[in-house]
């Protein structure tokens, strides 16, 4: 299996996670999409650039208190969640559904993807 592939199969089965409404797999260096499968009107493109942002700046306050590398972001809106994984130089956004299992995309996130 090509890299590209793997990266397209490691997003469709977060997508595919009970409660997500889709995933998408950026670059933290340069904020580029490796892979996505979103729901229809989201993009893509300003998501990975939003999540690539808060990515930076958390790392920068976890350092800053001692706590270390950043591994997971959650945002709680009303209408849903955004789970973000860092792992070496990726990102990883997970949409969830409103009363979710954040456990579960937690869970996913951070282990092998």
């Amino acid at each position: 299996m090509s890299a590209a592939s793997a990266y397209h199969e490691v997003v469709r089965r977060a997508g595919r996670l009970p409660g997500a409404r889709g995933a998408l797999l950026a670059s933290l260096e340069d904020g580029l999409v490796i892979a996505s499968s979103l729901p229809h009107g989201v993009d893509a493109d300003s998501l990975a650039a939003l999540g690539v942002a808060i990515a930076r700046r958390a790392a920068v306050a976890c350092r800053a208190a001692g706590f270390g590398a950043t591994r997971l972001l959650l945002l709680d809106s009303s209408n849903g969640h955004l789970v973000l994984g860092v792992r070496r130089d990726l990102l990883m956004i997970v949409l969830g559904r409103p009363g979710c299992s954040l456990g579960l995309l937690r869970q996913h996130l951070l282990g092998q993807w």
